[in-house]
């Protein structure tokens, strides 16, 4: 299992590389990416959200989102049209991939 974690923003800026990163390690095993330290989460990170899901099911290894407040504002708005949750806890988000609630 890999943690990978981001702190600072998630935006236009650094989106596709934080995409591209993630999903390389994610070819290859179950993941959890903590963004519990990220100042701002926009559009371009549900983008990242979403490609994440697709390189999850290409690979069929599961992967699980630990979300700060930027991140669970914006999952609390959008709620059930988002395919993955976003854990408020490191322990909650590897609780959820060892029972296979992950996505």
């Amino acid at each position: 299992m890999i943690q990978i974690s981001v702190v600072g923003d998630v935006d236009i800026r650094n989106a596709l590389a934080l995409r591209d990163f993630t999903c390389r390690y994610l070819e290859s095993s179950r993941l959890v990416l903590d963004l519990s330290e990220v100042d701002f989460f926009g559009a371009a990170g549900l983008r990242v959200v979403e490609d994440l899901e697709v390189c999850s099911a290409r690979s069929g290894y599961r992967w699980a989102l630990v979300g700060g407040r930027p991140v669970q504002r914006l999952f609390r708005v959008l709620g059930p049209t988002l395919p993955i949750a976003a854990h408020s806890s490191l322990d909650g988000a590897l609780v959820a991939l060892a029972l296979g609630h992950a996505s």
